[in-house]
């Protein structure tokens, strides 16, 4: 999810998450997040189509917005140790 929103990923995966704001046309909470699509089946469920908006918006904006990769891998492992 980092390297898809800082556009780091190949073409064919440009349009494979939707941003909340693309959804709704007003302003809300949640517009920033990315759209989390629904899925009945638990296979569904365990998809990265399902689990990386989820686990991507439950994070902070801290993490989203480090700009490095290896810094901000050390700072998920740091946030989840704490939170856990």
């Amino acid at each position: 999810m980092y390297k898809y929103s800082h556009n780091l990923l190949p073409l064919p995966f440009a349009n494979y998450f939707t941003l909340s704001h693309n959804i709704h046309f007003y302003n809300t909470r949640h517009s920033s997040n990315y759209f989390i699509h629904f899925a009945r089946t638990n296979v569904l469920k365990d998809t990265i189509k399902f689990l990386g908006p989820k686990l991507w918006n439950a994070l902070s904006n801290e993490l989203k917005q480090s700009t490095q990769f290896f810094a901000s891998e050390k700072k998920l492992k740091k946030y989840y140790l704490e939170n856990y």
